[in-house]
């Protein structure tokens, strides 16, 4: 599993009232489009945004561990599409930790009944769509709930 530091953007807290749950919380605030070309490499591109918080502040293994923070699924499959670290942050000292990122996510394939090929262009089938499904995992092996994303459309052409 390739893991790959495509975090940017991370906006981040510390804050001693958290909830004090250790489950870690994500929320899907969006994506800076909703159409894709196609593509098996890195020919189109999108940013999802996110929130989170994670109670008891266990967030990110560093970068000296080589374990992914967030994961990401492509929601047709069941497949996962990427993993991401988080940035080193700083010790929180047991507080709620809080922020916002945004991934950067790369293209896929349409795919197509039938047994045609992934990343075709049958004329019969112009347009695919997904969604993504994500969570977050901290220290202790907590994951938070997944999240699903809006509809991104694939086109196929």
């Amino acid at each position: 599993m390739a893991l790959l530091l495509l975090l940017f953007g991370l906006v981040f807290s510390c804050e001693p009232s958290g909830t004090g749950d250790p489950i870690p919380v994500l929320v899907y605030k969006g994506a800076s489009k909703t159409v894709l070309r196609q593509g098996d490499l890195n020919q189109d591109s999108l940013w999802l945004m996110f929130d989170f918080e994670d109670g008891d502040g266990d967030l990110g293994f560093g970068s000296g561990d080589p374990s992914a923070d967030v994961y990401l699924w492509d929601a047709r499959t069941g497949n996962l599409h990427n993993a991401f670290k988080l940035p080193d942050l700083p010790p929180s000292g047991g507080s709620a930790q809080k922020g916002s990122l945004r991934l950067l996510v790369f293209t896929t394939c349409c795919l197509f009944p039938d047994n045609i090929p992934p990343c075709s262009a049958p004329p019969q089938y112009p347009t695919d769509s997904l969604r993504f499904s994500a969570y977050l995992t901290d220290r202790a092996g907590h994951q938070s709930p997944r999240v699903l994303s809006e509809r991104i459309d694939l086109h196929c052409q």
